[in-house]
């Protein structure tokens, strides 16, 4: 009998130990997201773009910035699908212009990535859309502008 309850003692032991691991690690991954999260985006070091637009795409940016912003900011149950669309389809100079204004100038501390990423899409009637959103976010990744 004292065989089993010292068994008993060792699972309970080890099913304790194995709860705080797993705990800390789960601490460590959110701490190390919030860190990552603070820091707005930057553009990659072998180019200048966004830096060096014209006139024409700097308007350009400032205007599909500002339109991704007024359609992501606060509640909405309706989205503006072509503004999607249209950013999807801009020069590469153009779309890291665009993420890096709306960073700057909307982000607070977040980037573009990451408020598209917050979004309820399915429930704002975007499923037509839902390809160019996934569309997006992979572009914005290989830009490095999570």
């Amino acid at each position: 009998m004292k065989e089993l309850h010292d068994i008993k003692g060792i699972l309970i032991g080890a099913s304790v130990f194995v709860a705080v691991i797993l705990a800390m690690v789960i601490a460590i991954i959110i701490l190390r997201k919030r860190n990552a999260a603070s820091v707005p985006a930057v553009l990659p070091s072998e180019t200048d773009w966004g830096k060096t637009l014209t006139e024409a795409e700097s308007s350009t940016v400032k205007r599909i910035a500002d339109a991704l912003y007024n359609d992501l900011k606060g509640v909405g149950w309706t989205r503006n699908n072509n503004i999607y669309i249209e950013y999807s389809q801009v020069s590469d100079r153009i779309f890291v212009g665009v993420a890096n204004y709306f960073a700057e100038q909307y982000g607070k501390g977040e980037s573009l990535y990451e408020w598209i990423d917050s979004e309820w899409w399915l429930m704002t009637g975007t499923m037509k859309t839902s390809g160019t959103v996934d569309a997006i976010k992979m572009r914005l990744l290989s830009f490095n502008l999570k």
